[in-house]
C-alpha cells in the first residue's frame, strides 16, 4: 500500500511540474469563431445576382414506345413425332 502511495505522489508531482513549465509561455491565440466571413475585404467586387434556371413542372421525359410482345406460336393440328424420326 505504501508503494502505491509513493508512486501516486511521484506521478502527481511530475504532472504538476509539467503544468507549471507551460505557464511561462506566451498567451495562446484567441479562439476562432465559425463561420468565417470575408465581407470586410477591401478588394472585393460587388456581387451580381446569379441567374437561376427556370423549369416548368412537371418535367416530361421522352419515353420510348413499348415493344409489342412476340406472338407465341400456336399449332392447330396434331404433330406426329414418329413421322419426324424421333422416338420418345
Amino acid at each position: 500500500m505504501t508503494a502505491f502511495a509513493i508512486v501516486g505522489l511521484v506521478v502527481l508531482g511530475i504532472g504538476n511540474a509539467s503544468t507549471t513549465n507551460g505557464a511561462n509561455t506566451t498567451s495562446p491565440e484567441p479562439p476562432v469563431t465559425y463561420p468565417i466571413r470575408f465581407e470586410h475585404s477591401t478588394n472585393s467586387a460587388p456581387r451580381t445576382a446569379v441567374p437561376r434556371p427556370t423549369v416548368s413542372y412537371p418535367v416530361k421525359f421522352d419515353i420510348p414506345a413499348l415493344k409489342q410482345p412476340a406472338p407465341t406460336p400456336s399449332v392447330s393440328y396434331p404433330i406426329d413425332f414418329s413421322a419426324l424420326g424421333g422416338e420418345r
